[in-house]
């Protein structure tokens, strides 16, 4: 017997079907992990998975369409309410989670965000880093208060704060990070 004949058999026994169907389709809606699709002009399917396996888990590896893009929707059992989705064409979002890790890319939002065990990383226009007690960026604006209004103590007394240029400088410091960082 040849490989793809014994490939056949082989999942067959595996699906328990012969009718292993795939079928393109327009993403219409997306909603939590289903979504709606239109198969050729006039067909309207809803409750469409977007992962295979549904087993209430938090745990998951979850790929959003794009509503109005294409996908390949299958289904092992034949029937059309076992339909996945098993292939598309544009994503708009990607989601892992693994008990306390969790990632998110979201492309329509252009921003990414990464969260371990409380601790957070988030890309869009700014930076944010963050765990339970701080964030980055009030921490740095802390440190440069401090910074820019420290006295020194010397043999003859203390010394007579910054002068302004430097307390200038150290404002615009902190707006630079402000145009960096976020909370």
């Amino acid at each position: 017997m040849d490989k793809l004949k014994r490939l056949d058999e082989a999942l067959r026994q595996y699906s328990g079907t012969t009718n292993i169907n795939i079928v393109a389709a327009e993403v219409l809606s997306v909603d939590g992990e289903r979504c709606s699709v239109k198969i050729r002009e006039n067909l309207e399917v809803t409750d469409v998975r977007l992962k295979a396996t549904i087993n209430g888990s938090g745990n998951k590896i979850l790929i959003t369409p794009v509503v109005g893009s294409y996908v390949l929707l299958g289904s092992l059992t034949g029937d059309e309410k076992d339909l996945t989705i098993v292939q598309m064409d544009e994503v708009e979002k990607v989601e892992y989670k693994q008990d306390e890790v969790k990632f998110t890319i979201n492309a329509t939002k252009n921003e990414m965000e990464a969260n371990i065990n409380g601790t957070i990383v988030m890309l869009d226009d700014k930076v944010k880093i963050r765990n339970n007690i701080y964030g980055l960026l009030e921490l740095i604006l802390e440190f440069i208060d401090i910074c820019r209004d420290e006295i020194h103590m010397t043999n003859a007394g203390p010394t007579v704060s910054l002068n302004p240029a430097n307390k200038v400088l150290f404002n615009l410091l902190k707006e630079k990070f402000g145009k960096l960082l976020k909370n």
